[in-house]
């Protein structure tokens, strides 16, 4: 059995957690300005890249957006008005049935 790849899972599981979406919810909820992304990750306790994961995959429709150039890696965020966590948990429930449904 040379040269074949063994896949372990490292304890990630598949789609999201409610905890880490709530944590990084009250971090953008309790500041009315944007925040850098590292900044969220420190005051969430959660680590950057998953910040940026939740953010692109989770949060897209409830965020704004600041870049300074394409080039730059600074992201700032904040929620959009009127934007609500139980409406955000809706929506990814929703999605999460209808991809259950294809399968």
């Amino acid at each position: 059995m040379a040269g074949r790849k063994i896949r372990r899972n490292r304890g990630v599981f598949a789609g999201y957690d409610p905890k880490k979406l709530a944590a990084i919810w009250k971090v953008l909820a309790d500041e009315n300005g944007w925040l850098h992304v590292a900044e969220i990750a420190r005051r969430s306790g959660i680590n950057r890249v998953t910040v940026i994961w939740y953010l692109n995959h989770y949060f897209k429709q409830v965020i704004d957006e600041q870049k300074l150039a394409p080039t730059v890696k600074f992201r700032a965020v904040r929620l959009k008005q009127g934007a609500d966590f139980a409406g955000l948990l809706r929506a990814l429930e929703f999605i999460r049935s209808v991809k259950k449904e294809k399968k």
